[in-house]
């Protein structure tokens, strides 16, 4: 009689269970399109670049760029997971007589027009610089005005 061998084979799946770190943003510094002439004729635009300068494509006539600058987020979270970045004008600005658009950004060296996923985990400290275009219509609100506008940071 031929004996059988019987051989079990027991895989074993190794779980992994982790709690996400939760994902934060902190304002440092607002985007300031510093001091202008409200324009009378036509619409007239101001560029302010990532780097805190005016860009070109400014067509307004500045009163001070002093106070230009660009802003600016420390992002922390997690450090293996990946985040998308979004940043979008609230429509309230219209009824003023302002449009915002075309943010150009940088989180972590990489560049993004407006929105952007797949990004590098935050860790301690991802940082995000950001500029814009201001559209100012004639007739525009005077004095000083608080745009609006959203910066959504989340996981993948």
């Amino acid at each position: 009689m031929h004996g059988m061998l019987a051989i079990v084979l027991i895989i074993l799946m190794p779980f992994i269970s982790y709690a996400q770190v939760p994902l934060s943003a902190s304002n440092n510094r607002d985007l300031n399109f510093g001091t202008v002439v409200r324009p009378t004729g036509g619409q007239t635009k101001i560029v302010v670049k990532k780097n805190s300068t005016l860009g070109p494509g400014t067509t307004a006539t500045m009163i001070s760029t002093q106070d230009v600058a660009s802003g600016k987020v420390v992002v922390s979270g997690s450090t293996i997971d990946a985040v998308s970045i979004s940043i979008q004008e609230c429509a309230s600005n219209g009824s003023a007589g302002f449009r915002l658009k075309k943010f150009k950004a940088k989180y972590q060296n990489i560049s993004f027009t407006d929105s952007k996923s797949a990004l590098p985990p935050p860790g301690n400290s991802g940082r995000l610089k950001y500029g814009a275009t201001l559209a100012i219509r004639p007739g525009a609100q005077v004095g000083e005005i608080n745009l609006c506008y959203d910066i959504m940071v989340s996981y993948d």
